[in-house]
């Protein structure tokens, strides 16, 4: 009975080599998960996001918003939503709290400042207003820095929606104290 078990895996383990392991022609490849986020920047001079290469890393997107330059204003608010298995909402240096960091174009003051931003699931609301004085001559530096992270190690590789939420109203401050409705240029972001 031995001699008949011994030949039989011989026989076995012969058939199996002969086969390649009786695995099918491909080989297994393993899970593609992406590494870093990618971000394509709008081809807009309006109101737009646009990467910060110097505060970005692999993993943490930093998006700059960007004015019109000779633009007078006041102060921005407006709604972003992205893919939350892709991506969570964080502040711009990794610290707690905030997602958003101001620039240094709208004149904040003291405390309590008009800066605020609310992080909902997948959704940011964000605005940031200037206490008083006169309104603020846009240039290309950023109103303000957001920042996103890849949210995990099993990301799957391709695009991640980012965009201005649906029904949601972005504004500007005007120089005269009215609200007007305004565009929000978003880019192509992945993660690859």
């Amino acid at each position: 009975m031995k001699s008949s078990s011994i030949i039989f895996s011989v026989l076995s383990l012969a058939l199996l080599s002969a086969c390649g392991g009786g695995g099918g022609d491909k080989p297994v490849e393993p899970a593609s998960y992406a590494s870093t986020l990618s971000y394509q920047n709008p081809d807009s001079t309006g109101f737009r996001l646009v990467k910060n290469a110097t505060a970005s890393t692999a993993t943490r997107l930093v998006l700059d918003l960007a004015g019109p330059s000779g633009t007078q204003a006041k102060g921005v608010a407006f709604f972003l939503v992205t893919d939350g298995a892709k991506a969570a909402w964080v502040h711009p240096t990794g610290a707690a709290g905030s997602c958003v960091a101001p620039g240094s174009v709208f004149p904040l003051g003291t405390a309590p400042q008009l800066k605020a931003d609310k992080v909902e699931g997948a959704q940011v609301q964000v605005g940031l207003f200037q206490k008083g004085g006169s309104a603020t001559t846009l240039t290309d530096a950023p109103l303000l820095s957001l920042g996103l992270n890849l949210k995990g190690a099993t990301v799957a590789k391709g695009a991640v929606s980012l965009g201005l939420a649906s029904g949601k109203q972005a504004v500007v401050l005007n120089a005269d104290g009215t609200l007007s409705s305004i565009t929000v240029s978003v880019g192509a972001l992945s993660a690859q």
